[in-house]
């Protein structure tokens, strides 16, 4: 668990174009400022900041003066994030070394020490976890964020009909919510679907694309056909392939 399968540096850099990773993304920003756009949210962070990004969530990373930093992409990562998150706090400096020492070992050999690897990837995730932040979120946000994550796979859950059972009107719902989240409830909903449709794509054990639909939310193949080449660029059946060729 918490295995640090890729570790990179980058240099002085303004764009980092639309892209998804089939596993958790942690990065430190070593130097600069930048901001993290996605569905969900834009993160602004800075230097000694840690930006945690969850897998198969497309992202874009934007800097005016450019920025550095070590990136590391971690597998089966005990995180339960839905949504990019920003560690901000000045203890961050103490890590940097852990997040140094994973790229020089990963870097200097080619097949890292799996080992070596998972306890790097273990030490920075307990940091992680002991200064994630308070979120300082709406009560009624987290319920209704709650009820759709229990709720998202099932082709029935009729987002829309719960909200309206709601003691609050749709506009000031979908405003507290866009206020903690970033975006609206239905939004919401449509990511974690799109996101759970490209998992089981990648790791498809004979899945049709019906059926990938289906257990991700969807009774209409084509409108989720349309919604997944929106989101990555490609159709399921072009994705599930990729997946394929590049395991």
């Amino acid at each position: 668990m918490n295995e640090i399968v890729y570790a990179g540096r980058q240099l002085p850099t303004k764009l980092a174009s639309h892209h998804t990773h089939n596993d958790w993304e942690l990065i430190y920003t070593t130097a600069g400022s930048g901001v993290l756009e996605s569905d969900y949210c834009d993160i602004k962070y800075n230097e000694s900041d840690i930006v945690i990004v969850p897998p198969l969530l497309p992202h874009t990373h934007r800097s005016a003066e450019g920025l550095m930093n070590i990136h590391m992409n971690v597998a089966e990562c005990s995180f339960s994030y839905t949504e990019p998150t920003l560690i901000s706090n000045p203890n961050n400096r103490n890590i940097a070394g852990v997040f140094n020492s994973a790229f020089y070992f990963y870097s200097c050999d080619d097949q890292p020490n799996r080992e070596l690897m998972s306890s790097f990837g273990n030490l920075i995730v307990s940091y992680v976890s002991l200064y994630q932040p308070d979120t300082g979120k709406n009560e009624f946000s987290l319920q209704i964020r709650q009820k759709i994550l229990r709720n998202f796979n099932d082709c029935e859950f009729d987002l829309g009909a719960y909200l309206k059972e709601l003691p609050f009107c749709y506009d000031y719902i979908n405003k507290i919510f866009k206020e903690d989240f970033g975006i609206t409830p239905h939004q919401y909903l449509t990511g974690l679907r799109m996101r759970s449709a490209a998992s089981m794509l990648k790791n498809s054990k004979g899945n049709n694309i019906g059926e990938t639909a289906y257990n991700c939310g969807f009774k209409d193949q084509l409108y989720f056909s349309r919604l997944f080449h929106k989101t990555y660029g490609v159709s399921p059946s072009a994705f599930a392939a990729e997946a394929v060729t590049s395991a």
